[in-house]
């Protein structure tokens, strides 16, 4: 099997490109939202950078791809952006094996010599990563199968889980689709359950109402509010894309936490997911020690966890570059 590399850069593409990325990351069952044109387009216009496509060609035909941004001549992560993006490794067609995505790591490597990588792998490749990575850190996700329809998934959930949704619709709670007038309130009920969390948001107000604004325009998210006396008491935000569905965060006012709006959000979107033949929805991942109420509140919907592995990629000449600029750069005063 011979194969080949070559880069497609998002920012100049041409129809073909855009159309080789879309077929492998459209049929590809290890790709993500976070892989797709779309959602790089809405990072690309957010962050000022580039993204480049690796993409591993058998022949003639196109096999599994990569997604890097480049930023003024610098190779960035996929995890590099501030809005979430969980996954970023390689992928690959069916038809094809672990091979592809190692042929094309190597590539990159070798054209990019001083880097310092890091890839989230997709659950799908969990087990082959494994294997392939002896230093790769696992972490966990769980993924909701949605292809069991709406009454089987209602039964199969928790009786203090379906009884605190059935409390939410009693007590009057409404959910809608949010809009344009809720980003700002959202925000701000994001950053306090962060930093119930004991985390900072690193996203800036206006940056995050950007965010919303271009992926929901893009179609590739969807945001839902609870109100409750004409007042939003509840968000949540979701990716949507090819019949899966992402968690990307959800918040609550806790005066109003007895109302369990945020349960009620989630069960809303579930049935609509399911509705609309959704086929899965990723829950995005899950740490209790990191986030304990967080991890928490996912695990009601969706118990049975999912591992995807952390795979760190550093060439020796950014090692030597990072310690001569640590010994050059101006050390503080005590």
């Amino acid at each position: 099997m011979q194969l080949r590399y070559e880069e497609i850069f998002l920012s100049g593409a041409s129809s073909n490109e855009l159309e080789t990325v879309e077929r492998l990351v459209s049929e590809s069952p290890h790709a993500t939202i976070y892989h797709s044109i779309s959602w790089n387009r809405l990072i690309v216009d957010l962050l000022n950078v580039d993204c480049i496509y690796g993409i591993a060609f058998t022949g003639e035909e196109p096999a599994g791809l990569i997604y890097f941004y480049l930023e003024e001549g610098s190779l960035l992560s996929p995890k590099y952006d501030p809005f979430d993006s969980l996954y970023g490794g390689p992928v690959y067609l069916a038809a094809h094996s672990i091979k592809i995505a190692e042929f094309i790591l190597k590539s990159t490597e070798k054209k990019y010599r001083s880097h310092n990588l890091i890839f989230r792998f997709s659950p799908s490749l969990s087990r082959d990563i494994r294997h392939l990575y002896r230093g790769c850190v696992e972490m966990n996700t769980a993924i909701i199968d949605l292809d069991v329809g709406k009454d089987a998934y209602w039964r199969n959930l928790k009786k203090n889980v379906r009884r605190d949704i059935r409390l939410s619709e009693r007590r009057g709670v409404k959910v809608r689709l949010g809009e344009e007038k809720d980003y700002s309130g959202y925000y701000e009920m994001r950053s306090r359950a962060l930093s119930f969390e004991h985390e900072d948001d690193i996203i800036g107000k206006n940056l995050f109402i950007d965010f919303m604004k271009l992926g929901i325009k893009k179609e590739i998210m969807r945001f839902l509010v609870a109100e409750f006396d004409g007042k939003m008491i509840a968000g949540a935000l979701f990716g949507v894309w090819n019949h899966k569905m992402y968690y990307h965060s959800s918040a609550f006012d806790r005066e109003h936490g007895a109302l369990c709006a945020n349960d009620l959000l989630q069960w809303e979107q579930i049935g609509w997911a399911i509705d609309n033949k959704f086929n899965s929805y990723d829950m995005c991942y899950i740490e209790p020690i990191r986030y304990p109420g967080i991890a928490k509140f996912k695990m009601k919907f969706g118990d049975s966890l999912a591992p995807f592995y952390v795979v760190s990629k550093r060439s020796f000449s950014n090692k030597i570059k990072s310690r001569v600029e640590l010994l050059f750069s101006p050390r503080k005063k005590k």
